[in-house]
């Protein structure tokens, strides 16, 4: 049994990540099962779906509706949504781990106290700063494992990402210079670029970024 049409996937790898369901089947709408099964009984007589792309990553998906007695999506319609994937995946991009600008919690009686060794695991935590990064993380709503996720959000190089592992380790400066074969000056000039990119200035701001925006733990 072959697939529907216009599925997800097939959009994230097409070079134009951006169809239309009336097009893809020629205008014969009820070879489609989702046309027949729901969009059909739903009242939706077309759907256009776009991939959000930029740079290569896939930053959500968007769909639109023409209900029964409204004209099929246009090619011109097409394009124009086709133009506008980059910007609205950008901004999804950028806004992905921004902070809630107001966040209602009960007020906390204790301060959270959160112990970690040489490699950044947790040797000791109190009830509070449980707490706190479990809020953290419902805010954001992200899993645990999100180094490349920061890495791909703040458009990271490759080597950039090789020395936020490191930093991630605890790796001092010297040792990476010499895991990379490179000089201790190029690990700070990469250093100071993923800090710009970032937003953070020094490696115990970059730590707790990852553990408050991207909730790694």
């Amino acid at each position: 049994m072959r697939a529907d049409y216009i599925p997800y996937h097939q959009l994230v790898k097409a070079v134009d990540p951006t169809a239309s369901l009336s097009a893809a089947t020629e205008g014969k709408l009820t070879r489609s099962a989702r046309f027949r099964n729901v969009l059909s009984p739903a009242g939706f007589t077309d759907e256009l779906r776009a991939a959000l792309m930029y740079k290569g990553a896939c930053w959500g998906y968007l769909t639109l509706y023409r209900r029964f007695g409204q004209p099929l999506f246009t090619e011109e319609e097409r394009v124009f949504l086709s133009s506008l994937v980059p910007v609205i995946a950008l901004r999804l991009r950028q806004s992905s781990f921004a902070m809630p600008e107001k966040v209602e919690t009960e007020p906390e009686t204790e301060i959270g106290i959160l112990v970690l060794d040489e490699r950044l695991r947790i040797l000791s935590i109190n009830g509070t700063a449980e707490r706190w990064l479990a809020r953290l993380r419902e805010w954001e709503n992200i899993e645990r494992d999100t180094l490349r996720f920061m890495a791909e959000a703040c458009e990271l190089s490759a080597r950039e990402k090789q020395i936020l592992h490191a930093l991630i380790k605890g790796m001092s400066t010297k040792a990476l210079a010499q895991s990379l074969h490179i000089s201790a000056y190029t690990v700070q000039d990469h250093i100071k670029s993923i800090f710009l990119k970032t937003g953070v200035t020094s490696r115990g701001e970059l730590i707790w970024r990852l553990f408050s925006s991207f909730g790694a733990g």
